[in-house]
Order: C-alpha cells, then structure tokens, then sequence
C-alpha cells in the first residue's frame, strides 16, 4: 500500500503524446508492419506496469502468485513425505 500511495504519475506528456499519435503507429506499421505495431502497443502497455500506481497491483499481484506456488509447492512437499 505504500507503493500506491507514495507513487506519482510522472508521464511526460509530450513522449506519451507522439507515442499515442496516429502518425507514429503509422510510421511503425511502415517499417515493421501489423505485428511491429502489435508490439509496440504491448510494449506501452507492459511498461506502463511498472510505473506510478500500477506498480503497486503489479507487486500486489506477483506477491500473490509466488504465494500461492510457493503453498502449492509445500503441499506438494508436505505429501511427498507420507
């Protein structure tokens, strides 16, 4: 929670601007294509995880996947040795 609260959304607005712009994309379907362009938006969109309040649900998120392998691997465990 502190993540969530302490974090601030500093986007430069001028880079998320020309990234969001329909010249760009078409700029990068241009030399890349369609899968090039597919890419990029899963780029932005991964990258805006680790920034600002997402972060915070992300490290919220990964904490509770490692939970939950780390119990099932100790139930595993916890069989194994009956």
């Amino acid at each position: 929670m502190l993540i969530y609260f302490t974090a601030s959304d500093d986007a430069n607005e001028e880079v998320e601007r020309m990234r969001n712009s329909k010249m760009y994309m078409h700029e990068i379907q241009k030399f890349g294509g369609k899968l090039a362009v597919l890419f990029e938006e899963l780029s932005q969109w991964l990258g805006s995880l680790w920034h600002g309040p997402r972060l915070a649900l992300t490290v919220a998120w990964l904490s509770l996947a490692t939970a939950v392998v780390l119990f099932l691997i100790a139930r595993l465990y916890e069989d194994g040795k009956d």
